[in-house]
């Protein structure tokens, strides 16, 4: 699949993803899957991962997290679906994300890496320093602070 297409899977999931297409609903893929891929994509895009705890949010009831985990393994993507589901929970104060999350913990390396690909040693810096703390969990390092999570979730979770 595209990334274009991703886009548009997790727009018609609940992600607030603008300029993404329509698709027919019969054709987009269950949402454990859909959500492992936006997992893949979140590394690229700061839209999408601003946008993907309200995926994950919207989409509480009806996920299977068993299945959620395997999907996110499945794509080497199991630390950053845990790292999104502790950020959920901060943003949610839902507590079954903070339990799926603890069943994927133990999988951090010891040293930090970047979330996304940093340019530049100014970038490095910037990261080092916005970092919100529940990236510094799971051993990420982002130039996104924790207001520009809260900011997308306060507006989609309306």
């Amino acid at each position: 699949q595209t990334r274009d297409q991703v886009y548009a899977w997790l727009s018609h999931y609940g992600a607030a993803l603008y300029g993404s297409t329509r698709v027919n609903p019969s054709t987009v893929p269950e949402p454990e899957t859909v959500l492992a891929e936006g997992l893949k994509l979140s590394r690229q895009s700061a839209s999408v991962a601003r946008a993907l705890p309200l995926a994950l949010w919207k989409n509480r009831r009806r996920l299977n997290m068993d299945r959620l985990r395997r999907e996110a393994e499945l794509r080497g993507q199991a630390r950053v679906l845990g790292f999104f589901l502790d950020l959920t929970t901060k943003l949610s104060g839902e507590t079954m994300f903070a339990a799926e999350a603890a069943k994927l913990h133990a999988r951090s390396p010891a040293k930090p890496t970047q979330f996304f690909r940093p340019t530049t040693w100014r970038e490095r810096k910037l990261a080092e320093l916005r970092t919100p703390e529940v990236a510094r969990k799971w051993r990420f390092r982002m130039n996104m602070p924790m207001d520009s999570f809260v900011s997308m979730f306060a507006k989609g979770a309306q």
